[in-house]
């Protein structure tokens, strides 16, 4: 990658460090703090949850207004000024004495996940590295989230019983601000504060297809990439939500239920690490099926729980690297159809199907379980939706021209 860009290895230490520092603590570490904070407070678990659902109106609401924020300010400006952002709203929440002075900063941590997230990573890394290497940069970029998880999580663990919730906090905002912010700095300072979208010579660009010509064309597309990731993060979503609590249900431990859920994040780590390899040498049409095919796999396997120990184990392997689909696998797929340009104007509206697919999952299970007292038809109907994304991303492959699109 250096002999293309010498700042490519440092494009790629700052997605891990985005989704090490800003996303592992809002979405991989926000339980650790649910016990200390509720008790110091006062106040009762269910109304500390709404920084939660705050949170991911801010992530809403940012997805909607990125393309506009990236194209008047540019990659470098939005970068640093939300690294700056999301270190202060870490302090000010250490600060905080009640819920609702918790929420704006809540806020404004989701807003963050956003702004510094997959896709102004992927488009970075899009304009830095040459094509055989993108799936694989991507890849480690985005295992941050894993990383930071094992990291920050016995860390903060320890900090919040040793000393108090607030300085783990403290912690956090030293963290970015001393580690993101100057990485950001170094390392985007050559991107002319231009989006990756606006400049037309990128290395490694695509040559525009009659697909990313048309506008029309380029909608239906976008309609057919948010129908994609809606269905990927609602089965993505289904199997991290539900599978701890399945497991202990049908009579397993809760110590080996969490030690599957411990699986299932070193099996995304290391999927994100491995797919992201084999993108660049073998394509991502047949990425994604080994992906989809993982969940499906891992689905049916959790349906006939309880069976021995080796059928949990195999579900969280194989459903780790079937999350991986609506991570890596998407992301790229979304460049290969929107091409560079539209997937750096587009790709923030795309996350919000994370959202709306994030949002449904739960929600079904919960009503599954409530009417029928387990997840089985949940599980069930997670791998219908498994088996249309295939047929969805299959026809992404043979999508008829602009105007019939």
């Amino acid at each position: 990658m250096d002999k293309h860009n010498k700042n490519a290895y440092g494009i790629v230490w700052c997605g891990v460090l985005f989704m090490a520092f800003v996303n592992a603590p809002l979405f991989s570490c926000a339980g650790i703090f649910v016990i200390p904070v509720s008790t110091d407070l006062g106040i009762s678990r269910t109304l500390f949850s709404l920084n939660s659902t705050v949170s991911n109106i801010g992530g809403f609401i940012a997805a909607l207004g990125l393309g506009s924020i990236l194209n008047r300010f540019g990659m470098r400006k939005v970068l640093l000024g939300f690294s700056f952002i999301d270190a202060a709203a870490y302090l000010g929440f250490s600060l905080t004495n009640s819920i609702w002075q918790q929420l704006p900063m809540s806020f404004l941590l989701g807003a963050c996940t956003v702004m510094l997230g997959m896709v102004p990573i992927a488009s970075l890394i899009n304009s830095r590295c040459p094509p055989s290497h993108r799936g694989r940069a991507l890849g480690i970029a985005l295992a941050g989230t894993g990383i930071g998880t094992f990291i920050l999580g016995p860390l903060l663990t320890w900090v919040n019983n040793t000393r108090s919730w607030r300085t783990s906090y403290q912690i956090l905002a030293i963290l970015v601000f001393f580690t993101l912010i100057p990485s950001v700095w170094f390392f985007t300072r050559d991107n002319n504060q231009t989006p990756p979208r606006d400049r037309n010579s990128l290395e490694g660009s695509h040559r525009k297809s009659p697909q990313q010509s048309s506008s029309s064309g380029i909608r239906n597309l976008f309609l057919l990439c948010l129908l994609i990731r809606i269905l990927a993060h609602g089965t993505a979503t289904m199997f991290t939500a539900t599978a701890f609590s399945h497991i202990c249900d049908t009579g397993y431990a809760s110590s080996f239920a969490s030690a599957m859920v411990s699986v299932t994040s070193v099996s995304i780590i290391v999927g994100k690490l491995l797919l992201g390899e084999a993108c660049d040498k073998y394509g991502v049409k047949g990425v994604a099926m080994v992906c989809t095919t993982s969940y499906i796999a891992a689905a049916a396997l959790i349906c006939f729980l309880p069976a021995g120990n080796i059928l949990p184990v195999l579900s969280s392997v194989f459903g780790g690297f079937g999350v991986c689909t609506c991570t890596l696998v998407l992301t790229i797929r979304e460049q290969e159809l929107l091409g560079p340009d539209g997937y750096a104007k587009l790709g923030g509206f795309l996350q919000t199907g994370m959202y709306i697919g994030s949002g449904i999952a739960p929600v079904l299970a919960s009503s599954v379980y409530d009417h029928v007292g387990n997840y089985i038809p949940a599980w069930l109907s997670s791998i219908a939706a498994s088996v249309g994304l295939i047929f969805l991303i299959l026809f992404s492959y043979h999508c008829p021209n602009k105007k019939t699109l």
